[in-house]
């Protein structure tokens, strides 16, 4: 079954209309990596606080909030939960997943995989595992 939804969604692209050079212009132009890095935030005074990192990190593996309702966690924090999550799968809890994305990955890349795995998923497939996006 994965099979053929995996292939008519790549028909399904491939037989798309062709883009034009200055239509791929633009959409270059408007693709959110191509604007500047932003500014750190300075209302946001605990970004590179340890102690709001560790309470991340007690709030996700609340098992009354995130673990035990088999929630797949996305974050940009590529570094510090996929660390984590691998922690909470060597003590032997529940890591139902954690999908890590890279702040700089495109937006259009993320949002097609993350279709594509929801299309072709099965139960259970990412429990205990940290893919990281996009899947090329």
């Amino acid at each position: 079954m994965r099979a053929i939804i995996l292939f008519l969604i790549v028909f399904a692209a491939a037989a798309g209309p062709e883009w034009g050079a200055g239509e791929i212009e633009t959409l270059r132009e408007l693709w959110i990596g191509s604007l500047p890095p932003l500014e750190p935030d300075p209302s946001n005074r605990y970004a590179d606080d340890p102690r709001a990192a560790s309470l991340g990190y007690k709030l996700f593996f609340d098992t009354r909030l995130s673990a035990a309702e088999k929630r797949i966690l996305v974050t940009h924090d590529v570094n510090t939960v996929p660390r984590f999550a691998y922690e909470r799968v060597d003590a032997g809890q529940p890591m139902p997943g954690v999908f890590a994305v890279p702040s700089d990955a495109a937006i259009g890349e993320i949002v097609d995989d993350r279709i594509l795995l929801a299309l072709t998923r099965e139960e259970g497939e990412w429990e205990g595992r940290v893919p990281y996006l996009p899947l090329r």
